[in-house]
Order: C-alpha cells, then structure tokens, then sequence
C-alpha cells in the first residue's frame, strides 16, 4: 500500500529528498490533525478543527515550499542509472565487488591465526536478494582485544578512504550484531557514551561497528586499496609489530649519559607559531606566557589548526625587556603589538570577560578590542577574537601523573595549572625520537621512488639515485609542537618514554604525566600550514599502544613539592637555558602504558 523511498539513499544526492508512493484506493486512510503552510482551502484560528485541507494528497501533505531545487538533480540521477544499464546491471556490479571484499577481509590474519576481521550480516550465503552491497565489521588484534572504531576511521581518512562508523542509526542491529545486552547500553549511556561521539570502546567491548559501501562507481582496485590499508596498519605480523615494545630497565650508562636541553619554544597563542628563545623564565602554569592567549570564533569555540592550518604562519615575538609580543603574518602590511603585562582597562573591550570553550571545557579570559581584532580577521578571513586568560583561571593539568617517587616513597604532586594548553605545562620530545621518524619517513620515499622507477632494460647506466625527499616530507621537531626538545650523546630514540621525573639545569625539576597521545594536528605542516601526514602515518605503523593511541613525546609539569611556598617565582625565577644539563633523576615501567 505505501513505498517510503530515499533519493539520497539511490543517488548519494540530494541529501534529504525522499517520496511517498501510495496506491490510490488507501489514499482515503490518510488523515492529519495539523496542517502546514500551503495545505489549507481555509483556517480559522482559534477555533478548534475549523480548517479544509486541500483535495489532492500531495496538496495536504506537502507542507510549505518543497526543494525543487534539489528535485532538478533527480533528473540526472535517474539517467546515470539508465546509462549504466539500470539497477539490475549497477546490483550484479556491486555484488561481485561485496563478494570479492568479504572474502579478502576473512583471509586477514594475525601471526597466531586469529582473525583480524568479524563480518556481520549474511554475506555468507551469496545471494545478493539477500544481502546488498554494504559490509559492516569489527575488528580484533591478536590477543583478542578490540580495536576502537575511531583509530579506524581516522586512519583511513587520512589514505582517502571514506568509511563510516557507530551504528549507523541502526540500534536494533548494532545490539544485536555486537551481542550488547540492554544493561550494556544503559551502562555505556552512564559512563557518557552517546550516539555520535568518539567513545568506541567500553569496558572491553565496542560501541559501534566499521561500514563500507559499495556503489557503481567503486571497482577492484578500491578493494585492494583498503584491504592493503587494513594489511598495513593493523594486521600484527608478530608478536611486537603492533604494540609499543616495552624497554628493559634503564642502564646506569643510559641515565647517566650526557644529554641537554637543545631548544625551547614558547607558543604565546594557542595553535599560533612558536617562538623560540636562547633562555626563557618558566611560570606556574609552565613556560613563561605558553598558551596565554587563544583565538576563538563568534561563539568562542578557540581556534585550531586541523580547522584553521592557516594560524601557523602567525608568528610571534616577544621581548620581555620592553614587554611586548609584536604578532606577523604573511599578506599582512602591518604587524600587531599586544603588550605582555596585565591587561590595564584602558585595552580591554568593555566587554571583556568572555567565556572560551577549549576541548570541551568552559573557560574564561578577557577579550580585546576591535581595534586588536581586527587585524586577526583580516588575516583569517572570519570574525574572530583574541582571549587572554583571565588572572583568576585555575586551569587543572588532564593528564594522568606518575604520582610516586621511587627513592623515598612518597607522593609527588604535578604542577597543578595550565594556560590554554590542552594536557599539561610541558610537552619533551627527544632529538633522537624525531630523528628516528623523519628517517622512517625519508626510507619509505625512497623505496616508494625505487618501486616506482622503469625497470632497468638493455642499458648499462646505473639507476639514476633517488630523488630527496621534497619539502613537505622533511620531519623536524616543529611537526610535533614540543615545549622542549632534549639531545644527547648515542641517546636512544623513544628513550623520554620512561623518563618518570628529571632536571634541567639545577633548579628546575619536572615530573611525567605520562605519553602523548597524538592526533591529526600533526599532519599540519608548520611553516606554511600545508598538509603533510606521512609523519603521522609513520608513527601509526609503528608507535600505538594497547589502546590504539598513537604516542609521541611525553608530557611535564613541574613539582610541586620542589616549589615551596615561600618561593615567589618573580623575586626568584627559574630559567630555562638552551645548552643546559638534562638529567633523567626517575624512571617508569611500561613504555607508553600510562
């Protein structure tokens, strides 16, 4: 009696154009007790049920101006499907692709010969009346494990491969295929789970599943090209290809061995250019104005750079001695000065308490006026503001402390505050771990090169050597937007994994809050904000925990307990110098399992 059908859904376009077939003699069943704008002869208000709908069903039912803007693509949807010889001819095309994936996605294994892939549905029976082109799954690592859908997900964005993840706006199935019990759902639901989030993984058990659809335009290669992403990034090939390997203890050599601190860089506005200084005073919330400021939109959401890449090329200069940061940018005729002691009424708008949402908290700071402003949209090409953290801002570090000290026992307390930072006062990357990535990184260019390069035929002449790598696959340490970078003497890469606490110089002690987990801002190119994610991709292959994080680098704060009450940081400040002796005073167990 009544077909419900979707254009989106057998075009891929119009999004939310749809019809409503209904055969003629049910057509007197449908009524409505409300009408909407162009379906009434007439209507009295006020007055209950005093309206005369018009005759025609599409005329009582079709409320206000329908798309027919949207409705001229139909046209042409409709002769693609003609042009490729109709739905029968595009069902028979999609089937044999679906057919080819599920059994390339079954023949995935671990090194124990466990499965990697669990299909759900009926692909089985290979009957496409049964069973159309879309292919829903979960997977699993070698230990049995879960693997969350969002690494998934993020990963193969990041290849060009569009999946789709959750449950689909399907409840009943998601339920059912992942054999979660209503007790399940309400629990997951308690913790803070909800449709749409990024919260895959609950207890052990996932949240949502992994889709892919097949249409007419997919074809052979496509599948090879996401069975090869599959094959790449979460097949384990032993038994330490896919976590991080845990380092043995330390040796007194490695604690002992020469290291310094090689660079500084303070990142005055959030997502912003660093600046880099010789020396540098440090503050309660960490290095002295780090994340001081912010840049947020019309409803105070702070910029970031995987939204806004264009904030890299705004770079700042501060001058401590006249106190002033002086703020450049390219097309930009002027500069900005904003000045570094605390904002007097005379610069701030009248309105200068504003509310900023940062990684989904609410905080507050003071806004600047329009005559600051301006310059900042301008250059970004949309209204937005500079923020200044308010004086009375108690932001808490997020990260998870090592809390224990292993010589004397006792509880040790992180540096409490941050500015505008999203974890904690410090990010400490090694020289030697960006070493060992870019490597990595320029390795796989080169074989990349080699593999595509014609074969050598009757010609004596060596190969030609390969090509360097270009600018945007150079990695340094800029890429991965670190506090402080440490070098040292034959310094192992990944060595600041286990660092629990260290000094630098002779004051300055700092304690871990753990790995960084890292997410795509490290695709953004830092000098000219182009996207570069070969670094990020690298890192996947080789640099994930048990919980699929990609890590890199380690976050510090400083100790509290080494920083008495009586010590007043403006009277006595602790400076950072380049050059100075780092010393790793504590070490961890598990590499990258905090």
């Amino acid at each position: 009696h009544f077909v419900v059908m979707s254009f989106y859904k057998i075009f891929g376009l119009p999004t939310g154009v749809g019809a409503l077939l209904v055969r003629n003699d049910v057509e007197p069943l449908l009524e409505r007790n409300y009408f909407g704008g162009g379906t009434v002869q007439m209507a009295i208000p006020g007055e209950a049920d005093v309206q005369v709908l018009r005759k025609g069903l599409s005329d009582r039912f079709e409320d206000g101006t329908i798309n027919f803007l949207s409705l001229l693509a139909l046209d042409h949807g409709f002769d693609l499907i003609e042009s490729l010889g109709g739905m029968r001819a595009i069902q028979l095309h999609t089937h044999c692709l679906v057919q080819y994936l599920y059994t390339r996605l079954c023949s995935l294994q671990h090194y124990n010969g466990r499965a990697l892939v669990e299909v759900y549905g009926e692909h089985e029976c290979n009957q496409m009346d049964r069973q159309g082109p879309i292919l829903s799954m979960s997977f699993t690592r070698a230990s049995g494990d879960g693997i969350g859908f969002v690494q998934v997900e993020r990963l193969a964005a990041l290849h060009n491969i569009q999946i789709r993840c959750g449950c689909f706006c399907n409840p009943g199935s998601c339920q059912r295929y992942l054999k979660l019990s209503n007790d399940d759902i309400r629990a997951q639901f308690a913790a803070g789970h909800i449709c749409g989030d990024d919260k895959d993984m609950y207890q052990g058990k996932p949240t949502g599943a992994i889709r892919v659809s097949l249409g007419w335009m997919n074809t052979w290669e496509d599948i090879e090209t996401f069975i090869s992403f599959l094959d790449r990034y979460f097949v384990e090939k032993n038994s330490s290809s896919y976590l991080l390997g845990s380092r043995a203890g330390l040796s007194a050599e490695e604690l002992d061995q020469f290291q310094y601190l090689q660079h500084i860089l303070v990142y005055p506005i959030k997502s912003c250019a660093a600046f880099e200084p010789s020396d540098w005073p440090l503050s309660e919330t960490g290095l002295l104005y780090d994340r001081e400021w912010t840049i947020v939109n019309e409803r105070g959401v702070a910029l970031r750079q995987k939204t806004h890449p264009q904030l890299t090329n705004i770079r700042p200069t501060l001058d401590l001695s006249t106190s002033r940061m002086i703020l450049s940018a390219p097309s930009m005729s002027t500069s900005v000065e904003i000045a570094l002691g605390a904002p007097s009424a005379e610069l701030l708008d009248e309105q200068d308490d504003v509310r900023v949402s940062i990684c989904g908290t609410k905080d507050t700071g003071y806004v600047y006026p329009d005559s600051v402003n301006r310059w900042f949209s301008e250059y970004l090409g949309e209204p937005v503001r500079l923020v200044r953290k308010s004086s009375t801002l108690q932001r808490g570090s997020r990260c998870r402390a090592l809390t224990r000290d292993e010589s004397s026992s006792a509880s040790i307390a992180l540096g409490a505050h941050i500015s505008f930072s999203n974890e904690s006062q410090f990010l400490v990357v090694t020289r030697a771990s960006v070493n060992d990535v870019a490597a990595r990184v320029q390795s796989e260019h080169t074989a990349a090169g080699a593999a595509s390069s014609p074969a050598e035929l009757s010609s004596p002449a060596p190969p030609p050597p390969p090509s360097p790598a270009p600018a945007s696959l150079l990695v340094s340490h800029h890429q991965f937007r670190p506090n402080l970078v440490v070098a040292g003497v034959e310094q192992p890469a990944f060595v600041e994994d286990r660092w629990a606490s260290m000094q630098i110089g002779e004051r300055v002690h700092l304690l871990s809050g753990g790995p960084c987990a890292r997410c795509q801002m490290v695709c953004v190119n830092q000098v000219d904000g182009s996207h570069s994610p070969e670094a990020f991709l690298r890192l996947a292959q080789y640099r994930r925990d048990s919980k699929g994080r990609i890590l890199f680098g380690v976050h510090m704060s400083l100790r509290d307990d080494l920083l008495t009450t009586s010590q007043d940081l403006n009277q006595q400040p602790l400076i950072l110098h380049v050059g100075d002796r780092v010393r790793v005073t504590g070490v961890s167990g598990e590499s990258g399992e905090a």
